[in-house]
């Protein structure tokens, strides 16, 4: 599943508005059905003095029905000092995929150049992760087309007792500015965390998972994918 930050919706030949510093996205994964709460940290400075809006493409990294869009909720809030939550920005969305979501964050006033700005965008995604808890090796990604970013992570938290086999995306493991950390959370669940430091331009990175179980996989099919840069 792929996520990246699409400036403002414009070609690539457009100055961007903003110059993305962080990008920290966890996964939340509740169940076997694998309904997911995901949030995702955004930390930015502006770079123009025009800039209206941030559109966010967000996938789940399989062709998911229509029917489950009207279940999906988006929330994004303002952070303040110390990360603590601010109040809620416009915010639209439309699918343009089936799977994937267009994600646009309104400003009523362009913010100042050279200001930081930092938001979260708080998704509940139900069977966001169905793949991967029916056992068939899912991919998580990022990837930015306009830019590239200081800093970038990924954590996915499975539900409780499951495990994963694992390997990055884009990399090899000895590289120096990217790594992966397998873990358990002070909840005893097992999480996977990817980092990375000075992703480029449209470099996809990120990490592969597999469930570890009882050997009765679901066939990949079932799970057909959407584009490569879904």
């Amino acid at each position: 599943m792929d996520d990246y930050l699409a400036d403002e919706g414009a070609p690539a030949v457009v100055r961007a508005g903003i110059g993305l510093l962080s990008w920290e996205q966890a996964a939340f994964i509740a169940n076997s059905k694998g309904d997911t709460i995901e949030r995702t940290t955004i930390r930015a400075k502006v770079l123009r003095d025009d800039m209206f809006l941030i559109r966010l493409v967000f996938g789940c990294g399989w062709s998911q029905p229509a029917r489950y869009r009207r279940h999906v909720k988006v929330n994004v809030r303002n952070l303040l000092v110390g990360d603590a939550l601010g109040t809620s920005p416009d915010v639209t969305f439309s699918w343009i995929a089936d799977g994937k979501i267009d994600v646009m964050i309104h400003f009523a006033s362009p913010p100042r150049i050279g200001s930081e700005i930092r938001f979260m965008v708080i998704m509940d995604w139900p069977g966001k992760c169905a793949p991967l808890m029916s056992e068939v090796t899912d991919d998580f990604a990022v990837c930015f087309r306009q830019q590239s970013v200081e800093f970038v992570s990924y954590k996915i938290v499975l539900p409780a007792g499951r495990e994963a086999y694992y390997e990055p995306i884009g990399f090899v493991a000895d590289d120096p500015g990217f790594g992966i950390d397998a873990s358990v959370n002070e909840d005893g669940r097992n999480q996977y965390l990817f980092s990375g430091t000075g992703l480029q331009v449209r470099q996809r990175a990120g990490i592969k998972l597999e469930l570890k179980g009882n050997g009765k996989h679901s066939s990949p099919q079932q799970w057909q994918a959407t584009s490569a840069l879904r």
